[in-house]
């Protein structure tokens, strides 16, 4: 494996796992996968317009079990949210929003449960929302009104940014991502309806994601592209076939991130995040990423993730790891680390031939190798030498079992 690591000029090996990414947490090692149970079931409906079905059970541990599912659009129009009863974990409905499914698609999903109990339980669609704002659905769980609000909010807030994006006012649309409050309705809290509350959701949830955006890159450079993405996401715009001979890489971030990404490179060739290049479909042969660590900790562990969107039209989104280091709870107590990145120093992952040649092994089972044109990057895990770490948020390990993280106080 040609791969490099650089820390205080030490150059070292990096594992590479192809997985499909859940959380965006490091289960490699806490897989234990069981077929659903029998007394979970899904009675016939034959005018439904999305159909289910139960994948498997995932256990890791109290209240961190998933139970993964498909749902899949059998219908003739474009669906944006759906509303399920009867899945394990809490007694709520569970609300599968966020993206339209086209028809003749579907999508992956996954839900924590803490136990499963030996009644019989039926799993039925209760509401299906559909782009045109038409519904369908008994609606007893009472839910159609608050993923309205929820549609209505997100597609509300697209308007509003869209406007600013075509009058070229930097600075007004700085100051409109970074107002507070974020919406002003003077109608009292305690007045307004459950569409009016999901409204407000549904526009705070979208002005998150650019939020991240804006706050991730440093600039409003990416603000287009998301709005784009998120226009194909609520169903409003098709979805454009890209052009295969134009690639792309871009980032997925988190707030406050503990390192930084430095520099992307294809074959020594430096990429500018979002920006459009052309390639063959080898393209993601030697990739390079430089991070720097700004954690102000000793990093021994570091997961990058890379996302392939575009095979989420044929089920879960395939994501692959490029690693450094060795996972804390796989660590010989004793033996010192053999590789850590100290403050303020400098990683370099390559993704070599035999890696590439993994990946392409999964992806073209999925979607042709020729239709594959974006990829996005996100940390995914870091530990540190004082047995904490991050994913996202804040992370201590458990002290009872090394294998699981624990969301930390700090």
């Amino acid at each position: 494996m040609i791969s490099k690591a650089f820390t205080i000029g030490k150059k070292a090996a990096i594992g590479f796992v192809l997985l499909l990414l859940l959380a965006s947490m490091d289960l490699s090692a806490q897989r234990n996968f069981e077929p659903p149970p029998t007394n979970i079931k899904i009675p016939e409906t034959p005018n439904s317009p999305v159909r289910i079905s139960l994948d498997r059970i995932r256990r890791m541990g109290p209240g961190s079990n998933v139970f993964s599912y498909t749902v899949s659009n059998v219908g003739s129009k474009t669906v944006w949210g759906i509303v399920i009863r009867g899945l394990p974990g809490k007694d709520e409905p569970e609300l599968v929003i966020g993206e339209a499914i086209t028809p003749g698609t579907r999508r992956n999903k996954a839900r924590l449960f803490d136990k499963i109990d030996a009644d019989e339980r039926l799993v039925t669609v209760d509401f299906v929302l559909f782009r045109d704002g038409s519904g369908w659905g008994p609606d007893k769980s009472q839910q159609s009104e608050h993923i309205k609000g929820l549609f209505e909010g997100q597609r509300a807030l697209l308007y509003d940014v869209k406007k600013l994006l075509a009058e070229k006012d930097n600075a007004a649309l700085r100051m409109f991502l970074t107002r507070e409050p974020y919406l002003i309705d003077y109608t009292p809290h305690e007045q307004r309806t459950t569409r009016q509350h999901a409204f407000f959701r549904g526009y705070g949830a979208g002005m998150s994601a650019l939020r991240l955006e804006m706050h991730g890159r440093g600039d409003l450079e990416g603000i287009p592209f998301r709005v784009a993405e998120m226009e194909q996401n609520l169903g409003l715009v098709p979805v454009q076939k890209s052009d295969t001979s134009q690639r792309q890489i871009s980032r997925s971030y988190w707030f406050f991130e503990p390192v930084k990404i430095e520099s992307v490179y294809l074959q020594d060739k430096p990429i500018e995040i979002d920006k459009k290049f052309a390639a063959g479909p080898d393209w993601l042969n030697g990739l390079r990423v430089r991070i720097k660590n700004t954690s102000g900790k000793r990093i021994t562990y570091l997961s990058l993730g890379l996302e392939f969107p575009e095979t989420a039209s044929t089920g879960a989104m395939v994501t692959s790891t490029m690693n450094y280091g060795m996972p804390a709870h796989r660590k010989v107590p004793g033996i010192p680390d053999l590789l850590s990145a100290t403050p303020d120093s400098v990683l370099e992952l390559e993704l070599a031939d035999k890696e590439f040649a993994g990946i392409l092994r999964i992806l073209e089972s999925r979607i042709p190798l020729s239709d594959l044109t974006r990829v996005n990057i996100r940390i995914s895990m870091i530990h540190y030498d004082d047995n904490t770490g991050w994913a996202g948020h804040p992370l201590i390990q458990d002290p009872a079992d090394p294998t699981r993280w624990l969301p930390s106080a700090k």
